[in-house]
C-alpha cells in the first residue's frame, strides 16, 4: 500500500539540483527545495530555473489537503503568474521506473476554450525527481513546456 501523498513527499525532502529545457528547447539549471512545513500538514516546494546569467522562473508551491474539497491539492505562485493557482491531484500512479507519479491539474486538459495547466512530479526509482509543467492557452493543445530532472544534493539537517 502506498503511503499518503504528503508522507511520501516528506520522505523525499531535501535540496535537489539538475538540468531542464524550457518551452523553446533552451537548457536551464534547476534547483528544487522540497520540505515538510507546518508540522507535516503541508509540503513546500521552492523551484528556480536559471540560464547561465540569471533566474528566469521562480515559484513557491504548497501541497496539502484542501479541506473544503476533501482532496490533495497543489497551490502555486510563480514569476509567470500574478497570483496563486490551485491544481487538484488528478493522478497518483506508479510503474517500473517511478515510485510515484503525481499529476496536479488546473482545468480540463481537453477543453481548448480555456487555459489549462498540469504540474507533474515524478519520484523515480533511481531517486531522481522530475518536475514538469504542461499548459495550453485557449485554442492550443496542452503540451509539456518545461521539464527538469533533478538529483538530491543535500538532505535536510536532522
Amino acid at each position: 500500500m502506498n503511503p499518503s501523498v504528503l508522507d511520501h513527499l516528506v520522505s523525499k525532502q531535501g535540496l535537489y539540483h539538475g538540468k531542464g529545457t524550457n518551452q523553446d528547447g533552451q537548457p536551464f539549471l534547476a534547483t528544487l527545495d522540497l520540505k515538510s512545513v507546518v508540522g507535516g500538514h503541508a509540503v513546500e516546494i521552492r523551484f528556480r530555473a536559471q540560464d547561465h546569467e540569471m533566474a528566469f522562473h521562480e515559484e513557491l508551491t504548497l501541497i496539502t489537503t484542501d479541506l473544503l474539497k476533501n482532496c490533495v491539492a497543489l497551490f502555486t505562485v510563480s514569476s509567470n503568474t500574478p497570483g496563486m493557482l490551485e491544481h487538484i491531484l488528478a493522478e497518483d500512479t506508479d510503474d517500473q521506473i517511478r515510485e510515484r507519479r503525481l499529476i496536479f491539474r488546473l482545468g480540463d486538459p481537453g477543453d481548448l476554450r480555456l487555459f489549462r495547466q498540469e504540474i507533474t512530479l515524478d519520484l523515480m526509482m533511481d531517486q531522481s525527481l522530475e518536475y514538469r509543467y504542461s499548459w495550453g492557452v485557449p485554442h492550443e493543445k496542452l503540451a509539456v513546456r518545461n521539464h527538469a530532472v533533478l538529483r538530491l544534493s543535500q538532505a535536510p539537517a536532522q
